[in-house]
């Protein structure tokens, strides 16, 4: 058969449904499909033409060595295209939807049929293309957008307006690669900048206009900026806007800013950034293998820390926020020089507390603050001193490090905390172990234990500030 009508009651094409059928030279598909698995059409060798029917959303791995297939229409439902009609002879794309829609959609840049030369859009006859002074616009009625410029072009000034109507936009991935392109002027009447606009350019320079209120994924990523003001509009800062600028060493961030996204500044050399007073949210890997960020100031409106969001940086201290009610598996991971984290919120959910919050050993030495001492597992080769019997002995045996032991110091009465002197700090140490927020030591508690009871409570408390005011000279009971 040279053509070949699937019934009005298919709404599935399954997988290979129809691969190789190397005769058919037309496929009429039915209007009430939904649905094409992979491999289909595949090595139909002699299809000519083939329209895909309004309704399906998604193709892959579809279509790929037709050599004959000279015209192809897609639907405007469709959401997800990877990998489709490849190896092709395909002259013409018709695609009932615009251009934006389709350079939106996921995985496009992976999508074959791109390697062709027209493809038809609903939207080309609602616009003019233009090349002027070396950059490419796309003019309508009422605004111009930026499509990209001559590839040997070094640097460009974007005028307020073209053809009499304002310039407003930079479209995605309008320099995207552009290798010789080192310095923009972007006007004040542009508000949005495009996903991917300047993605692995050769960027160094740009400026950045007061009003805009949009930046594009990845918009910026991979370029060699050193540094960067951005506006006071921007609430969001989106996935990898900034993420392996490898010569960025300062960042100032907006007033209004809400969310820092996802690997937003990773792999930048940052030494240091204070985030806005309006900051809720530091998404995954926002920051992470900042190699040079030593300090970091966390704002008080801070709700959310992400997984990794501070991964492999050198951190030395950390105070995160009262109103940080959540901090993600691995925020602080790796942090090789980071001796501190001071939470204070005592009810803040550490998704792997107690764990690990960086990929560490850590102990809570002031349950009222939080404030948590972090010992790293790194190599180490010296020996533990401590006290026979001790919690220090307990970890060298449990780790096989050397232990040495301590010389055993006299037992002092009224001495709970061992500082080896009776004064006010004893009787804090014996309220808190009576309330629960301390644990006495072995010795602390045999120091104090007047009444033989083997637990710590408020008579000895009591009996040990007398002794500390002078109301009596020994602890005999």
């Amino acid at each position: 058969e040279t053509s070949f009508t699937v019934p009005e009651t298919v709404t599935e094409l399954g997988n290979d449904a129809l691969k190789d059928c190397d005769a058919l030279e037309e496929i009429i598909l039915p209007e009430g499909l939904t649905r094409i698995e992979n491999n289909n059409f595949n090595n139909c060798k002699n299809l000519k033409t083939l329209t895909i029917p309004e309704g399906v959303t998604s193709l892959s791995h579809v279509g790929n060595n037709c050599a004959s297939l000279e015209t192809l229409y897609l639907p405007s439902t469709l959401t997800y295209v990877y990998d489709i009609f490849s190896k092709c002879g395909l002259k013409d794309v018709y695609f009932n939807n615009t251009q934006d829609y389709w350079y939106n959609m996921a995985n496009v840049k992976s999508t074959a049929v791109l390697t062709y030369p027209t493809i038809h859009f609903s939207d080309d006859n609602d616009y003019i293309k233009l090349n002027e002074n070396g950059i490419d616009y796309r003019i309508y009625s009422d605004k111009a957008i930026v499509m990209g410029c001559d590839k040997d072009l070094t640097e460009i000034h974007i005028p307020e307006q073209v053809q009499n109507v304002p310039v407003t936009e930079i479209h995605q991935e309008a320099f995207q690669k552009h290798e010789n392109l080192k310095s923009v002027e972007i006007p004040e009447t542009v508000v949005s900048i495009g996903k991917a606009a300047f993605y692995q350019s050769s960027l160094e320079n740009v400026n950045l206009p007061e009003d805009l209120t949009s930046i594009g994924t990845s918009a910026f990523r991979d370029t060699n900026l050193t540094e960067i003001k951005i506006p006071d509009n921007i609430e969001t800062l989106n996935y990898a806007v900034f993420c392996d600028c490898q010569q960025l060493k300062s960042v100032t961030l907006p007033k209004a800013l809400k969310i820092i996204g996802e690997e937003a500044f990773a792999r930048c050399p940052l030494e240091e950034v204070t985030i806005s007073e309006t900051v809720t949210t530091i998404e995954s890997g926002a920051f992470r293998e900042c190699t040079n960020l030593k300090k970091i100031t966390l704002p008080k409106t801070l709700k959310t820390i992400g997984e990794e969001a501070f991964a492999q940086c050198p951190l030395e201290e950390v105070t995160v926020p009262e109103a940080v009610t959540t901090i993600e598996i691995g925020a602080f991971r790796e942090c090789a020089n980071l001796k501190k984290i001071t939470i204070l919120n005592p009810d803040c959910k550490i998704n792997d507390y107690p764990v690990t919050i960086c990929n560490t050993y850590f102990e809570s030495y002031d349950p009222d603050a939080c404030i948590i001492i972090v010992e790293f597992e790194a190599e180490y080769f010296g020996s533990i001193a401590g006290y026979e019997n001790s919690t220090a002995q307990e970890y060298a045996q449990r780790y096989n490090y050397k232990f040495e032991p301590l010389e055993v110091k006299p037992l002092q009465a009224g001495d709970a905390d061992g500082s080896g002197e009776v004064d006010i700090l004893d009787v804090i140490s014996i309220n808190k172990a009576i309330l629960g927020k301390e644990i006495l030591t072995e010795n602390g508690l045999k120091a104090i234990d007047f009444n033989g009871n083997g637990k710590p409570d408020s008579d000895e408390a009591l009996t040990v500030l007398k002794y500390i005011v002078g109301m009596i000279e020994d602890f005999n009971v």
